[in-house]
């Protein structure tokens, strides 16, 4: 039978299929029959180790916080991770300054309202959101609405900023990106292409260089003529090769000072 998986955590791909899953692993360490909201909460844990981005780390938060209130339950620890997400997002892509937008939240938040901060000191004091607020959302619990917003690097610093709370939460790191792995593995397999490429196209001009004098002195000094012609040889990348498999010290590489 078919799971009734929350819209909150359907968003994120989450099938029944998964679900029935991780029920069944937990129950198997569990002494008492485990609650479904129990499993939904786990699920969300889980996506939260496999984020590859903040923006992605501040749509589960939200996603949580929601989650949360619809409980019941306070959920101003998981607006915070959000928020601090976004923060954290923005500096990822360079900005520096951001405004606090409080339209159609609480009094204590309209305060706040177009504040200009250094995007170090919101994360530093994480103001939004605003513990003080009234707003709410499903239940009697704090939701506030206040975002923050790029602000532009002509706009001012406050010069009174909103103080900072008592407890910024710590996120969970982000997973490195296969991709990242696959362009660093691309980026050291380019640059030895590009050695052996000016390898081979050292041992060509030396190789040619030394046949040409060879060919010049057999005029004046057949014997000296020969001698290095006879050496050349050898040094031709494709003549080169085939020595260095079959003869180990060839393999060490020349360091060129």
């Amino acid at each position: 039978m078919a799971v009734s998986i929350p819209e909150e955590l359907r968003a994120f791909g989450i099938t029944s299929k998964e679900f029935v899953e991780k029920k069944r692993g937990l129950a198997k360490s569990a002494e008492t029959e485990v609650n479904d909201n129990d499993v939904i909460w786990e699920l969300f844990q889980d996506l939260t180790k496999k984020a590859l981005s903040y923006e992605m780390l501040q749509m589960l938060f939200w996603n949580m916080a929601i989650f949360k209130d619809k409980l019941g339950q306070n959920s101003f620890e998981y607006q915070q991770k959000s928020h601090k997400s976004r923060l954290l997002d923005l500096e990822q892509k360079g900005k520096t300054k951001v405004k606090i937008n409080a339209t159609g939240c609480s009094a204590s938040c309209r305060k706040m309202h177009n504040l200009v901060l250094p995007l170090e000191k919101a994360l530093q004091n994480l103001p939004v959101p605003n513990p003080k607020c009234e707003a709410t959302l499903y239940s009697a619990n704090t939701w506030c609405t206040s975002i923050y917003l790029v602000a532009k690097e002509s706009e001012k610093e406050s010069p009174k900023l909103p103080l900072a709370v008592e407890n910024v939460p710590e996120l969970p790191p982000l997973v490195k990106s296969i991709n990242n792995n696959a362009s660093d593995s691309a980026d050291e397999t380019a640059e030895r292409d590009s050695e052996q490429t000016e390898d081979n196209t050292m041992g060509w001009a030396i190789a040619t260089l030394t046949l040409c004098l060879g060919l010049g002195l057999l005029f004046f000094s057949p014997w000296a003529g020969g001698l290095l012609v006879a050496w050349s040889i050898p040094f031709f990348p494709p003549l080169m090769l085939r020595l260095r498999r079959s003869l180990p010290f060839l393999k060490h590489r020349w360091e060129r000072w």
